[in-house]
């Protein structure tokens, strides 16, 4: 749905550019509509972008949602695996200072035998997981792009961010869905709000709000970010 919908919005965007009303007022001066471009089609082109970026965005915030998920399932599974040994090796020690302590206990001979419990039965081994909960393991992203340069005084530099940072999802541009290739049509139609940046800074995430607008220096960000290599 993602996909339909931005390849939808380049197109729209394109048809828009061809009109020569891409953007700005579609009346003249004295009030009259323009004469040099089709006002009821830029009209329903423009509604159209529109409807397209708010669904887009809502999409974009629910694929948010889902990677912190799975940032938080991959931490807690961590957590787990690093405590499981230890909590082994304790349990061991109890169970042998235990085995001491009922040897001391016992007296030295016997007169009369007594009887033997019988052993506890082992554990049922725990099932295997099934192959279709193995591909349901959620994945965690990882960074396509590091940034190199980042200017004084731009965008970049007002939401914090830093040479050597690697990114991991630019919005919704992950590299499982197109990577650096992605990030232009989303930038031009992001003008004036907020996109949700996620970075890798010195094994950290961090978490940084970039808008893009105009300012002294060339394009809208003010940061050049290049492919991260296998």
């Amino acid at each position: 749905k993602k996909d339909g919908i931005e390849r939808e919005l380049i197109m729209l965007k394109a048809d828009l550019e061809k009109t020569g009303a891409g953007s700005g007022s579609l009346v003249d001066k004295d009030g009259f509509p323009r004469a040099d471009c089709d006002v009821h089609q830029v009209r329903n082109l423009r509604n159209r972008v529109a409807i397209l970026q708010t669904d887009h965005k809502a999409l974009m915030l629910k694929i948010e949602a889902g990677l912190i998920a799975v940032h938080a399932a991959a931490r807690e599974k961590k957590a787990a695996e690093e405590t499981k040994p230890a909590r082994s090796e304790a349990t061991e020690t109890a169970q042998q200072s235990e085995s001491q302590v009922t040897q001391k206990s016992e007296p030295q001979a016997a007169k009369v035998a007594e009887p033997v419990a019988p052993a506890p039965a082992p554990p049922a081994p725990a099932p295997a997981p099934s192959p279709a909960a193995v591909e349901q393991t959620p994945s965690v992203p990882v960074p396509f792009a590091v940034v190199d340069e980042v200017s004084p005084g731009s965008p970049a530099s007002e939401a914090g961010l830093a040479l050597g940072d690697r990114v991991i999802s630019f919005g919704w541009v992950l590299g499982s869905n197109g990577g650096l290739q992605m990030l232009p049509p989303l930038v031009q139609g992001s003008v004036g709000r907020a996109i949700r940046i996620c970075v890798l800074r010195n094994g950290d995430r961090v978490e940084l709000d970039l808008v893009p607008h105009e300012w002294s220096g060339r394009g809208l960000l003010g940061c050049h970010l290049a492919p991260v290599h296998a």
